[in-house]
């Protein structure tokens, strides 16, 4: 499991990278549906 210390410290070590965290556990598609395809349009509109 990835932690959101460690998404951070990977997010410091890559250049270019974001983070987006979401209010859910396992299914971030279901459980936050909108701010999941806001996160994936971005990332792929970038």
């Amino acid at each position: 499991m990835t932690t959101v210390a460690d998404a951070q410290a990977l997010v410091a070590a890559i250049g270019g990278a974001a983070l987006a965290t979401l209010p859910a556990s396992h299914l971030s598609n279901v459980e936050a549906p909108d701010r999941f395809s806001d996160a994936v349009a971005s990332f792929l509109l970038a």
